[in-house]
């Protein structure tokens, strides 16, 4: 079976089993002081969905700028597509395989020391993790804040 925004990756049942114990639970705030969010979950065995593709948010408003939908297409050209769930914001996907990720989706970096923070603290937020709901064993719960 295969998530259809993404049709090239595997689903990964919620309970399957995973690869350590799950991370620690940490909160994530973006600086502007706007969002903080709780993440829970660990990554699964073979799922690798995370390595198989760049996927970023664009500013917000990106999608009302003249000659977006030009962009658009010029993109799509480049195998680029743009992701638009519908809530007024959008998504760069970019399908680049990590050179670290095998064929069975086992990362070989990982647990090592030269495995990039980046990729140790992946997922940071739930957009870096859009699209990829359905397969991705990761979860975020917005924490609200606390009046002052």
């Amino acid at each position: 079976m295969t998530d259809t925004k993404f049709p090239s990756l595997p689903r990964i049942k919620p309970d399957a089993k995973m690869v350590s114990e799950p991370d620690e639970v940490f909160i994530h705030d973006l600086g502007k002081g706007q969002e903080i969010w709780l993440r829970t979950g660990g990554c699964s065995p073979g799922c690798g969905a995370c390595c198989t593709a760049i996927i970023t948010a664009l500013p917000s408003g990106t999608t009302e700028v003249a000659g977006f939908a030009d962009w658009v297409r010029w993109l799509t050209l480049h195998d680029i597509k743009i992701v638009e769930p519908g809530d007024g914001r959008a998504y760069i996907h970019v399908p680049k395989r990590c050179k670290a990720l095998e064929a069975c989706g086992k990362c070989t970096l990982h647990g090592l020391t030269n495995m990039p923070e980046m990729c140790k603290n992946y997922p940071t937020h739930p957009d870096d993790i859009r699209g990829l709901e359905k397969v991705c064993t990761y979860h975020f719960i917005k924490v609200e804040h606390p009046s002052t």
